[in-house]
């Protein structure tokens, strides 16, 4: 079997496996499958909103490669994504983070030559406003900009649908990641897939207000508890050999929540945005099984 041959690793983001469980929840008389967002090159989705992102501000502005220099404020998962994407195109990368970033972020940061500060919840904007007025070689990239779901967020979808050839009646995606939640959304809208999609929110936190806060075409919004969650991703591991992130898990967590009212025969994906190896608690030295 021949495979294809990519030019640099950012051509590598995308295509990621569909993995159908064997027996996530017995008796459930639908398929269900996993979107493994892990194997894209920095181990997480946030590899396609940061190529997005980066090659948006390559288009707009007069990136110079070796001296410009990109700023924004991101998680540190995302911060990982924009380093990887700001390294392949010679660009130097702050990453501005309002909360300390856990294992293994800040090594993986370093390692991408990127740069990172932890600023106190509320400081970060004037923190980027200042970089951008003092620093002639500062951009911003612009994640917290309305998004206009560009290629890279319906790719997910896009790569669903074609895998399931367009048989798409469920997708569950974790609401920390809306930019990957509307592009489904958009994907299946204009394709006129008959697919529901859902957001998941993982308690204690509530369901988010605002503009944009749950992206348009989301039929419903699904809260799951911690310990649902923590339960889910037990499963995944012991019946599925799966060391999942706690997206994942709660993805699985409203699917069996839902389970009652999915029609027999429908196939369900869940959106598993990184891999359990980015988790600290997954490695604590406790008898008890990962949460």
């Amino acid at each position: 079997m021949s495979q294809a041959v990519h030019r640099g690793i950012i051509s590598t983001i995308g295509d990621t496996p569909l993995m159908e469980t064997t027996g996530l929840i017995p008796g459930f008389r639908s398929r269900v499958f996993m979107k493994l967002e892990r194997h894209n090159p920095g181990g997480s989705i946030e590899d396609r909103t940061a190529l997005s992102l980066v090659r948006e501000v390559i288009r707009r502005d007069a990136v110079v490669p070796g001296s410009s220099l990109a700023v924004e404020i991101c998680t540190p998962e995302l911060a990982v994504s924009l380093a990887q994407v700001c390294r392949f195109y010679d660009i130097e990368f702050l990453a501005l983070l309002e909360a300390e970033a856990a294992a293994p972020y800040p090594a993986l940061l370093t390692a991408y030559g990127a740069r990172f500060e932890v600023l106190a919840p509320g400081a970060a904007r004037g923190r980027l406003s200042e970089i951008l007025a003092t620093d002639s070689r500062a951009l911003r990239l612009s994640a917290g900009a309305a998004p206009l779901w560009p290629r890279e967020d319906t790719d997910t979808m896009r790569e669903i649908a074609e895998a399931l050839e367009e048989r798409v009646d469920l997708v569950l995606c974790d609401l920390d990641y809306p930019r990957t939640l509307g592009g489904c959304a958009e994907y299946a809208r204009i394709q006129g897939l008959n697919t529901t999609v859902v957001g998941v929110v993982r308690a204690p936190a509530s369901v988010p207000s605002g503009p944009l806060a749950v992206p348009f075409g989301v039929d419903e919004v699904v809260r799951v508890s911690l310990e649902d969650t923590s339960r889910m991703r037990e499963l995944l591991l012991h019946r599925e050999g799966l060391l999942a992130d706690p997206a994942a898990g709660a993805g699985a967590a409203a699917l069996l929540s839902l389970a009652h009212r999915i029609p027999a025969g429908s196939n369900c994906v869940i959106v598993s945005p990184s891999g359990g190896d980015r988790c600290p608690e997954n490695f604590e030295l406790k008898d008890a099984t990962p949460c």
